[in-house]
């Protein structure tokens, strides 16, 4: 665990580089830059709520990776799950005339399944035949995004379309905004927090699954049937991380789109990285990430490219691991100096 302070020194040394690097390339003054940067994310009303809304699907598809991570195993396929709970949302968003109160909660729960067994194959891949689930879920995230562009092109494509996209949601398909663009779906994110929370500390199943991740060959030893755990894993990660899809097409595209996922499946590891894999952390950390691809807008008027964003979200994450890594080293030698001294 790192502690807090330590945060605080890697976010303080990764906008120290980060400055350094632009002083060398544009010769601007950093304090300036960085001051437009937060301007445009948190230091404006608008900003702020482009910042949760940006949160949103990071959160959700966070919340899933985390149940995979603390039980050992490595879902990387947030991304692919979230193109499958797009797809389905789509579907019977636009064909399935039903009323708000029974098409939008048929709509989560058939994402939430379509996830869930699309995850499955990479259970079902590693309990069969071994194939590790990280290999296995990133090459699903490719065949996902790819069956995406085929639906908005082909089946799914609305009549005559400009670009391939598919046609508006119908009206009760859409979830409302509490004010614009911050859509009622940031509440559904913040409601999974104590949900999976109470999963995996409160529950039986919790306690199962997390010794899977501890020691799988203990909890083996404890009479617990590791495949089946295995896949009811990736079954409740992979559902979970779907509706990541399915809030951008219910609040905020209200259609599919090519760039519906926004890469934010992807952003979902460093998100979980940085919270060190702690559900209650995790929220905040997305907040931070979805600031700093807010605030990469602002980057183009001072002449720098808008990914430098990456760059800097690349650059904490590793100054959270040495800061990390610091920290112990010097706790350890703290520990060795008072035994030399008793």
């Amino acid at each position: 665990m790192v502690s807090p302070l330590a945060y605080v020194i890697a976010f303080l040394l990764t906008f120290l580089i980060g400055g350094a690097v632009i002083y060398a390339l544009t010769g601007q003054n950093p304090i300036t830059v960085y001051g437009s940067f937060f301007a445009h994310s948190f230091f404006s009303q608008y900003g702020i709520l482009e910042v949760l809304a940006k949160a949103t699907p990071i959160i959700i598809a966070g919340a899933g990776m985390i149940i995979a991570f603390r039980s050992g195993l490595w879902n990387l396929g947030a991304e692919g799950q979230m193109a499958i709970g797009a797809i389905i949302s789509t579907a019977i968003g636009v064909n399935l005339n039903l009323p708000a109160g029974i098409l939008l909660p048929v709509i989560f729960l058939a994402s939430f399944i379509g996830g869930a067994l699309w995850s499955g194959i990479a259970g079902f891949l590693k309990t069969r035949f071994g194939v590790h689930e990280m290999l296995s879920t990133l090459m699903l995230n490719y065949i996902a995004l790819k069956l995406l562009e085929y639906m908005i092109s082909g089946p799914l494509s609305m009549p005559h379309p400009n670009y391939p996209r598919t046609s508006e949601i119908l009206l009760q398909a859409q979830m409302p905004f509490l004010q614009y663009p911050l859509n009622t779906t940031f509440l559904i994110a913040l409601a999974l927090i104590p949900i999976v929370w109470f999963i995996i500390n409160r529950t039986s199943l919790g306690y199962r699954l997390q010794a899977v991740g501890f020691g799988p060959e203990a909890a083996r030893l404890a009479g617990m049937d590791i495949a089946k755990l295995t896949m009811i894993i990736m079954l409740i990660s992979g559902g979970i991380a779907a509706l990541g899809g399915t809030v951008e097409v219910v609040g905020d595209f209200m259609r599919m789109e090519r760039n519906v996922t926004g890469g934010y499946g992807f952003t979902a590891i460093v998100v979980v990285m940085l919270a060190r894999e702690e559900i209650i952390a995790m929220p905040f950390a997305a907040i931070f990430i979805s600031g700093m691809i807010v605030g990469a807008s602002s980057l183009t008027l001072a002449g720098i490219p808008a990914s430098f964003s990456q760059i800097l979200i690349g650059l904490l994450l590793l100054c959270v691991v040495f800061a990390g890594y610091i920290e112990r080293w010097l706790k350890q030698r703290w520990e060795y100096a008072g035994k030399i001294a008793c």
